[in-house]
């Protein structure tokens, strides 16, 4: 189906007698920045893709953009002056920046697709040539002989909107960094590409979304199958999921019914307040906004371990559009806080192997070496005591169990992520939360604190406990890396 172009004539006479005005504003990028807002890439009926050049387009781009002189300028800014001109300027002048941008979009297109094939291809069965039909459906920019561009649909044919008119036509330069990034935002939100990929078992959904979705019933599931949580723990998970969807869900639904169809944006500060409110008043227990964040997200990683071909659309570097400022604090705060509480927990694992190792040094039959083959063993082999304790000279499982004391080790490490993080934790709120709320939130840091050990001496103490484990924790994920890593010596004299 054949695409109409709103704006349906351009004379390419038109190009030289620009005012000049228009040539004065006009920034000057260099000739290989140019090239993809005069190349358009489209499918041929087989489709094969096909690149064609507007002589228009680049005889405009190079008599007023291009400067020797001065060859560096960047897309953004060369972005700003095409979308300027394509909603604001005069006829010819809508016509020849809508040229260029379908041109840089195309181009776009196809580079989001490629990552998309090259990341899941294998896995789902498929190749570019799937993809590309899905979202690289506009029309070829053609001219009749009068120099007009040319409408492409016959009069009596439907008008299809092609995807590249969405992206063009919902992006904002003040909002967004470049139409690149949007673009890739606006291809991986495609109703029919998603769908495409959920087929063959790929999801790309974000936290919000999969938590949205989710119900009592999954959560209960999930949490007493893989974790063997015990009751009070799972009607805790069960209670905060009610929690989220009384106050995000519901205000989600509220906006849906005025129209909005976008995907399911990160809680607000606002919301994550009224979440921790509703949780506490269902619970009695007090409950912070940052604790109920971190609560959120965990809750979200456990569901996708029961749907392990979801991935969460952070892994994909997915861009999103631009909060208010208050998100923007909210999201560099959380950025901030998992990497200090990584780099924390990565130097706590070391230290505290260390002094266990340390400990064990100069016992009969080389406990130390013991200790750490068997540590590697289980978390970086996934096997059972049981399995170890002949791979490491001991008579079964009770021995092997007394030699790790996982227990032990595990509280060891918390304590040392407490004493470390805490100091962080302060620097960070006084940093990004809002004056009128440092106080506060600086009262919250034990409850914290003790919210994230809880949940990371919980994860991994059940998933010790479980067959088949899967190191999906983050306490074993970072006890394996430092295991692979850094133990290799030792492991193989």
């Amino acid at each position: 189906m054949s695409v109409i172009p709103p704006y349906k004539s351009m004379n390419p006479a038109c190009l030289s007698a620009m005012p000049s005005a228009m040539a004065s504003v006009m920034i000057r990028p260099s000739s290989s920045l140019l090239r993809p807002y005069y190349t358009q890439i489209t499918l041929t009926s087989s489709g094969a893709r096909k690149t064609q050049t507007s002589l228009q387009a680049k005889a405009f781009l190079q008599e007023n953009c291009l400067d020797a002189a001065n060859p560096f300028s960047s897309h953004k800014q060369l972005q700003q002056q095409l979308i300027a001109l394509w909603k604001t300027g005069s006829e010819t002048e809508r016509a020849i920046a809508e040229i260029c941008l379908r041109c840089y979009v195309s181009h776009q297109i196809v580079q989001v697709c490629i990552e998309l094939a090259g990341r899941f291809g294998l896995r789902g069965g498929f190749q570019l040539s799937d993809l590309l039909p899905l979202v690289l459906d506009d029309a070829p920019i053609a001219w009749n002989p009068n120099g007009l561009l040319q409408p492409s649909a016959e009069p009596d044919s439907p008008v299809y909107r092609a995807f590249a008119y969405d992206i063009l036509g919902s992006f904002d330069p003040s909002r967004n960094t470049c139409l690149s990034t949007w673009t890739k935002r606006k291809v991986f939100y495609h109703r029919e590409l998603n769908a495409f990929l959920q087929e063959r078992g790929i999801y790309l959904i974000s936290d919000w979304a999969l938590l949205n979705s989710a119900t009592t019933g999954q959560i209960r599931r999930t949490l007493a199958s893989r974790y063997a949580l015990t009751e009070a723990e799972i009607q805790q998970a069960c209670q905060l999921l009610e929690s989220y969807h009384a106050i995000y869900s519901e205000q989600l639904r509220q906006v849906r019914s005025r129209g909005y169809r976008g995907k399911c944006p990160t809680p607000t500060t606002q919301q994550l307040q009224d979440i921790a409110q509703h949780l506490q008043q269902t619970t009695g227990q007090p409950c912070f906004p940052l604790q109920v964040m971190a609560q959120l997200s965990n809750l979200a990683q456990k569901l996708r371990q029961r749907q392990p071909s979801t991935e969460p659309l952070e892994s994909v570097d997915v861009p999103a559009a631009a909060p208010d400022e208050a998100e923007q604090n909210q999201s560099a705060f959380l950025q901030h806080y998992r990497k200090a509480l990584v780099m924390v927990l990565d130097r706590a694992i070391a230290q505290v192997i260390c002094d266990r190792l340390q400990d064990l040094q100069g016992q009969r039959g080389q406990r130390d070496r013991q200790f750490l083959k068997a540590l590697h063993l289980f978390y970086a082999q996934g096997r059972s005591m049981g399995e170890i304790a002949p791979l490491v000279g001991m008579g079964g499982q009770p021995q092997v169990s007394r030699l790790l004391k996982l227990r032990e080790l595990r509280i060891h490490v918390c304590q040392q992520i407490r004493e470390r993080l805490k100091t962080q934790l302060y620097d960070l709120v006084a940093e990004y939360a809002q004056e009128r709320s440092v106080h506060v939130l600086s009262s919250q840091i034990d409850s914290i604190l003790d919210a994230e050990i809880d949940r990371l001496m919980t994860a991994d103490s059940a998933e010790a406990s479980t067959a088949n484990r899967s190191s999906q924790g983050l306490l074993a994920q970072r006890f394996r890396r430092y295991l692979e890593q850094t133990m290799t010596t030792e492991l193989a004299a």
